[in-house]
């Protein structure tokens, strides 16, 4: 009987752990941008930024929402209905770089606290595809005239990725190595309809220098910039 009884726990112990084991999630696959990137197969990571539309496949996720993050920062935004057992669909919210040089991961948690595989992305950083300041219009790699900016301009940048911006924490424009301008509006749209594509930041400028260039930090300072927009105060 005690044989009986030990072998009967044993068994017990067993089925709980497998039972366990089989609920914990797992990411086989996600889709980003165009790109499908496969646990396993794939060798190159795909690309995405803020307001990317993201893909998560694999298994036991759940029926009711948990969190899937990108970094160490706001989860991406799932609209109601787009959480199944093996399928979420949501919005990238912010993306980041591992300050260690090592590679960031999507990784999903169940509302149980049942945390999956972390898989490997490519983080884009903002885009900038248009800068006005008064009458002027400056288009990178089209342009042949920079805008003038001097002290108390007030300008306006066009472009892709730029996030929430001051929503989040870090989010800033660089324009010289002196203070940053003053941010009256940063893609005002974006909380409500994340998109990737016709952000829009307008700022003041406090200090200029010529010779310099605007920057757009859709992460934070020094991290994912976007390409440099020259500006003159000559």
């Amino acid at each position: 009987m005690k044989v009986s009884h030990g072998i009967a726990l044993m068994s017990i112990l067993l089925w709980l752990g497998a039972a366990a084991s089989a609920q914990t999630p797992t990411i086989t696959s996600y889709t980003a941008n165009g790109c499908t990137y496969t646990v396993g197969i794939s060798r190159n990571p795909c690309s995405m930024g803020p307001g990317t539309t993201l893909v998560v496949r694999g298994t036991n996720f759940g029926t009711t929402p948990g969190n899937v993050g990108t970094c160490d920062c706001p989860s991406i935004v799932v609209p109601s209905g787009d959480w199944t057992n093996t399928q979420v669909t949501g919005l990238v919210y912010s993306v980041a770089v591992n300050p260690s040089g090592g590679s960031v991961g999507i990784q999903l948690e169940t509302v149980g606290g049942a945390f999956s595989n972390a898989v490997v992305y490519t983080p884009l950083a903002a885009q900038i595809t248009k800068l006005t300041a008064g009458s002027c219009t400056y288009i990178p790699n089209v342009s042949t005239q920079q805008c003038v900016i001097t002290v108390g301009t007030q300008f306006t940048i066009y472009g892709s990725y730029f996030g929430a911006g001051p929503l989040t924490s870090g989010p800033q424009i660089s324009m010289c190595d002196c203070n940053n301008p003053t941010i009256q509006s940063w893609d005002p749209g974006w909380p409500s309809n994340p998109t990737p594509t016709g952000n829009v930041i307008t700022a003041t400028a406090v200090a200029a220098v010529c010779g310099n260039s605007i920057v757009v930090w859709a992460e934070s300072f020094n991290t994912l910039g976007s390409n440099p927009i020259p500006y003159t105060t000559c």
